[in-house]
């Protein structure tokens, strides 16, 4: 048996064991225990009480779970080298360097893991780069670190930023993106955040919402517990090449493998933040060709208009007990509308208007030019990430 140690865990773990009885079936704030997302998920676990709770310091386990980094997108996940680069972005120079790497014999320890594994996988599988078109395609990159000035306004290099990442993400590229797997996937989603308006430019102060929270906890999580403990690192071999895999390599591709593979129900995590298939944990919700999950949908008839909220950059502002929703239709644009939510009985209506002016005047005098009564014919969806208040057990 292993022992954890209990000190820092006291509080935390009371407040969720004091917080099960609580009898509704959904959890109307998405964090606290519910139905959906209480200890007894585990089977077999008995709350402890607070008195004593702090009597205990150690819990045993079969097992004990291993710690890394969450591999944040801001690091661009598993694409984060273990030597940095000193370039502002550095997308030409990092997939240049894999490519001379995927010749070597011996590659340098220093590469990432998406690097490692994209460079075993064409080794395994004798894929072959295209490194003609490649270049070509690397060369239109190399601007992106000439160019881009941090001094200058931030609405010029965050656009200089988007061009890139643009480019990247379309389908002219999906054969260099389909060479360079796991590293393609790292980067797709630095850029995208890099380039979008409302979250934070390369840590400038005051240039949008944080985002360095943003990483694969939810693989790491159930990797740690369900996975043996990567104990040494292993020497790959093909031929006369070969490429020294990590401990912390082979953490970060089981992290990745958990994120995006769990391989049963009973391997899935206890709650979610989700309100709709509940009784289904590995049920889908309506998503984007990018796969980004959709907030919610507008229900007119037989047709449903799936949206996103833009509640990062534009706030949700209250109005006397009404929640305002900026959402768009599509993931990379702006606000197309404003969808204003209030409850009555526990019953919540809406309606939408395109001006927030139309959404306010509505609201405070009753006012309905440029309004639509959508009435309940609206479904949320909310966030298919984990209920944090399960403290990420898989």
């Amino acid at each position: 048996m292993k022992y954890i140690s209990m000190v820092s865990m006291v509080l935390a773990s009371s407040l969720l064991s004091m917080s099960c009885s609580r009898s509704e079936a959904v959890s109307e704030t998405k964090e606290g225990i519910d139905l959906n997302s209480s200890f007894s998920q585990l089977g077999g676990f008995e709350s402890l009480t607070y008195q004593e709770l702090i009597k205990t310091t150690k819990v045993e386990t079969g097992g004990l779970p291993w710690t890394d980094t969450y591999w944040p997108l801001t690091e661009k996940g598993l694409s984060r080298r273990w030597s940095k680069s000193d370039k502002p972005i550095g997308l030409a120079e990092f997939f240049a360097t894999q490519t001379e790497q995927n010749k070597a014999q011996t590659l340098d320890p220093n590469l990432s893991p998406a690097d490692k594994y994209d460079i075993l996988y064409r080794w395994r599988h004798n894929k072959v780069l295209n490194e003609t078109a490649n270049a070509e395609t690397m060369k239109t990159w190399e601007s992106l670190d000439t160019e881009l000035d941090l001094s200058a306004e931030l609405s010029v290099s965050r656009a200089l930023v988007k061009t890139t990442s643009n480019n990247f993400r379309s389908a002219t590229n999906a054969d260099f993106r389909k060479q360079f797997p796991m590293s393609s996937d790292g980067w797709a989603s630095y850029l995208y955040y890099t380039s979008a308006d409302q979250y934070m430019f390369l840590d400038q102060e005051d240039s949008g919402e944080d985002w360095s929270w943003m990483g694969s906890c939810h693989g790491w999580a159930p990797a740690a517990f369900m996975a043996e403990t990567p104990k040494h690192a292993v020497l790959a071999k093909f031929d006369d090449r070969q490429v020294l895999v990590t401990e912390g390599d082979i953490r970060g591709l089981l992290t990745k493998s958990w994120a995006d593979h769990s391989p049963s129900k009973e391997q899935y995590f206890v709650g979610r933040r989700c309100e709709t298939n509940l009784a289904d944990p590995e049920g889908e919700i309506p998503s984007d060709q990018n796969g980004r999950g959709y907030y919610g949908q507008i229900i007119r008839g037989e047709a449903k208009t799936p949206f996103f909220v833009k509640s990062e950059k534009f706030g949700m502002a209250s109005i006397s007990s009404g929640r305002i929703y900026p959402i768009s239709y599509t993931s990379e644009g702006g606000v197309d509308a404003y969808l204003l939510e209030t409850s009555k009985s526990n019953q919540k209506s809406y309606v939408i208007a395109k001006s927030l002016d139309a959404v306010i005047a509505y609201r405070q005098s009753g006012d309905r030019t440029g309004i639509e009564d959508l009435s309940s014919n609206v479904e949320m969806f909310g966030c298919w990430d984990v209920n944090p208040a399960t403290m990420h057990l898989a």
